[in-house]
């Protein structure tokens, strides 16, 4: 067989964008020996105007046992976000063509097993693959924060959908509400990490090659400087706290503004576990998630988790490793943070237990399930 990770993005150096879909591809020809192929076209548009490496349309990525991981990147044009039908009929056909060419280059088959990250992306391949007159075995992953078009997906009689991954039971109950659970027989897979990247590392070391003061009480956050990530209520209740350091690791359109913080920017994959391990408690007060991977690496570096009482947290924290909160409550939001910052033997504990929590959901793992789950449909 061969696994085909199907993607809107797909990293390049400089460019570290749906992360997770390189991990789960390279890990299945990394830990696992599959035969792995990657159909990502590259949107041009995008890459130009973000000043991003544009790539091949086709590579291959040679990995540390010497397997390959080769990637079908043909390019089309995107007008982001655009009202105008004309531009968006153009941008449709583009993609449409680009996709194609990748299907045809790679010579999808019926032996092969498609695994479409996100919804919207398993609808255009498999609208591709009939349009060609191809059979394969879909398998889409329901992983995005919101279903942003849960009516249109749900009204789409797909050809090829052979099964369902859902991230988090937040994630199942959404595919119920849309009726998707009954294309196909589903699983609940949370995400996972690289456990070579994200482990746990002397904080002490971290703060002195970093340039961090060493006796300071130090959160770090990950993610989108947006609303729906809690940065509103995290940034004012920063400013309310007293003798707490932070960490933003991100970027976006909200401005954080708080004291004492340490850094604040944009950093390489690769490069986040020093800046976790420097800290001594990870914060996400997100609203809405799939399941969030900034979580799972967090854990794989044992840092004790404050995040959201929400469903899409369910499986990946408890009580030993996280303080959970209503992400819309700012005094939940703080005494979480005060209670972590004054209590040491506290975080001691629940530093073990996250790291333990973690190494049940590394990327090894996560994707011998997936394998699980394609063997069962043989």
């Amino acid at each position: 067989m061969r696994f085909v990770m199907v993607s809107k993005h797909y990293p390049v150096e400089g460019d570290p964008i749906f992360v997770f879909s390189q991990q789960i591809a390279e890990a299945m020809a990394g830990y696992h020996n599959v035969e792995t192929l990657v159909i990502s076209p590259q949107s041009i548009t995008r890459k130009l105007i973000h000043h991003k490496k544009i790539t091949k349309s086709v590579y291959r990525t040679e990995l540390r046992n010497g397997n390959t991981v080769t990637v079908y990147a043909f390019p089309y044009f995107t007008f982001s976000e655009t009202n105008n039908k004309l531009l968006q009929k153009i941008q449709k056909a583009s993609n449409s063509r680009a996709l194609k060419k990748c299907i045809k280059k790679a010579g999808i088959n019926q032996r092969d097993y498609c695994y479409s990250m996100f919804w919207e992306m398993g609808k255009q391949f498999d609208e591709a693959l009939s349009e060609m007159n191809i059979s394969t075995n879909l398998i889409v992953e329901s992983s995005e924060s919101v279903l942003q078009n849960g009516t249109e997906i749900s009204n789409y009689d797909f050809k090829n959908l052979k099964a369902i991954v859902c991230v988090s039971s937040e994630k199942v109950n959404e595919c119920t509400k849309y009726n998707l659970i009954k294309k196909a027989p589903h699983s609940l897979i949370p995400n996972g990490f690289d456990a070579n990247v994200f482990k746990k590392l002397d904080r002490m070391a971290m703060r002195k090659k970093l340039g961090l003061p060493e006796d300071k009480f130090i959160i770090a956050f990950v993610g989108s400087f947006i609303e729906r990530k809690g940065i509103p209520e995290l940034n004012d209740v920063l400013k309310e706290t007293e003798d707490v350091y932070s960490i933003f690791i991100g970027s976006g359109h909200l401005n954080i503004d708080c004291p004492n913080v340490l850094f604040k920017g944009s950093l390489d994959h690769d490069n986040i576990p020093e800046y976790l391990n420097a800290a001594d408690v990870f914060v996400l007060p997100t609203k809405h998630e799939g399941c969030a991977n900034v979580i799972v690496e967090a854990l794989g570096c044992g840092l004790p988790i404050i995040s959201s009482r929400k469903d899409f947290n369910k499986e990946v924290l408890n009580d030993n490793c996280a303080i959970l909160i209503d992400p819309d409550s700012r005094e939940e939001l703080k005494a979480a943070i005060e209670k972590l910052r004054d209590n040491k033997e506290l975080r001691q504990s629940m530093e073990q237990a996250s790291y333990e929590m973690g190494q049940t959901l590394t990327i090894e793992k996560r994707t011998k399930r997936i394998l699980d789950l394609i063997e069962s449909l043989n």
